[in-house]
């Protein structure tokens, strides 16, 4: 398996992992109302009989999470633009979640704010650094076989 491809499985696999932390805090007048992690995100999650947080934009993040971990045993010139594309779709998805849920709670009124924690910010950079991993190059398929002639 080559270095491209190891690396971007491993940073679909960390995106994933990073929807199991916490991805916001909710507040009201600056107190702390509702903590949500990027699986209630996609999930959603009951708060005083009220079901909130379920994103389309997350699901769709989660799924390309899905596909490009999938897509690490793509062989062929199409696995890296594929497995590029899914990451540049789970980072986008992300980055109009944000600016849709900023929106929403803008439309609610002064006092509710959102707060982004840890686990949006690494799934987006893990997803950013996906894409690119499989457009830059990281070395070589068969760079073990530089430097030798053929027999």
């Amino acid at each position: 398996m080559d270095t491209r491809r190891k690396v971007s499985g491993v940073l679909f696999i960390l995106a994933l992992a990073a929807f199991f932390l916490p991805w916001a805090t909710v507040s009201c007048q600056g107190v702390p109302m509702v903590e949500l992690r990027g699986t209630d995100m996609v999930f959603g999650q009951e708060v005083q009989g009220e079901q909130v947080g379920q994103d389309i934009y997350a699901i769709l993040a989660g799924i390309a999470g899905v596909v490009g971990s999938i897509l690490l045993f793509a062989a062929g010139s199409q696995g890296p633009m594929l497995r590029g594309i899914a990451g540049v779709l789970g980072a986008a998805c992300l980055v109009v979640l944000q600016i849709k849920a900023n929106s929403d709670l803008k439309a609610q009124g002064q006092g509710v704010t959102i707060e982004y924690q840890i686990g949006y910010w690494l799934a987006l950079l893990f997803f950013i650094g996906a894409a690119l991993a499989n457009y830059i190059p990281l070395g070589q398929e068969g760079e073990e076989d530089q430097g030798r002639s053929p027999p």
